[in-house]
């Protein structure tokens, strides 16, 4: 049983004694029973039975939640009781609060009661607005307010912006604006384009666009889907495509089968050009089959 459980059944145990004493002509209570109520009426504990303290037990309880409410005040919660404080105290909340209210301010808190301001105060907190708007305006960020800057301000933020959507451009993401660029940023941005057009084609890519090569580019992209093609039928892949293979390429290929000493499908099942499930590529080197150690014989297969 938790250290926990056993409090919470002993103070059940203590406000059954109280509940069956007061009904009794004679109430008695232990020390034990006093002391334990006591301290959880100093805790402000729900279940704390008031009517089992002494006068000045009492009073100490109430001294104590006075002084625990004004903490809770000066913290500004929710659940303050401000009627429970002295005029001294309810002075030196409000300072508390009007001061914790300006550093919201300061910090652009939505929670910020501008009316709660002096006039030096407001002037300083629309100072400090002012600029992180304009800092966000330099970020480009969606929530900054453009109409609150100054002229120069707002010509910087326009600089910014063309040479962020230039940097866009030229990198080829997708809400690049080309009609903010300059003709010689257009230029740029052109070219980068086609070479990066250039190279996704050579690497064989889908959205490689044929129609933006020139011829000779052409020539390239072309020769070098064929190496790779006659590659892959090198190697056996499936998506060998040998109506594309020149006649000493199929000569070379044959040759390079008609050399290997392999069936064309192993003890264990296996054929040449078999795809792997491990590895994804193509099974073409055949392995005889062996004994092991222990005796046991180990069919020939083809491995990637």
């Amino acid at each position: 049983m938790t250290r926990s459980r056993v409090t919470g059944i002993l103070f059940s145990l203590i406000l059954f004694s109280f509940s069956v004493l007061a009904n009794s002509e004679s109430p008695q209570y232990s020390a034990t029973q006093i002391e334990l109520n006591y301290k959880a009426c100093l805790s402000n504990i729900s279940y704390c039975d008031k009517s089992g303290l002494t006068s000045s037990q009492l009073e100490m309880v109430e001294v104590n939640n006075k002084e625990r409410n004004y903490r809770k005040c000066l913290n500004s919660y929710l659940y303050c009781k401000k009627s429970s404080l002295t005029s001294s105290q309810l002075e030196i909340v409000e300072v508390k609060n009007k001061e914790k209210n300006y550093r919201e301010c300061l910090n652009g808190h939505s929670y910020c009661k501008k009316s709660r301001l002096s006039s030096s105060q407001l002037n300083k907190v629309e100072a400090k607005d002012k600029d992180r708007n304009y800092r966000v305006c330099l970020s480009g960020y969606s929530y900054c307010d453009k109409s609150g800057l100054t002229s120069s301000q707002l010509e910087r933020v326009e600089a910014k912006d063309k040479d962020r959507n230039y940097k866009a451009c030229l990198s080829g993401y997708s809400y690049c604006d080309k009609s903010g660029l300059t003709s010689s940023q257009f230029e740029r941005v052109e070219a980068k384009d086609k070479d990066r057009n250039y190279k996704a084609c050579l690497s064989g890519y889908s959205y490689c666009e044929e129609s933006g090569l020139t011829s000779s580019q052409l020539e390239r992209v072309e020769a070098k889907g064929k190496e790779k093609n006659y590659k892959a039928c090198l190697s056996g892949y499936s998506y060998c495509d040998e109506d594309d293979l020149a006649k000493s390429e199929i000569e070379r290929i044959k040759s390079k089968r008609d050399d290997s000493n392999s069936p064309a499908c192993a003890e264990n099942g296996t054929c040449y050009g078999d795809i792997s499930s491990a590895t994804g590529r193509a099974k073409t080197t055949h392995v005889n089959g062996y004994y092991r150690k222990n005796g046991t014989y180990v069919r020939g297969y083809y491995k990637s």
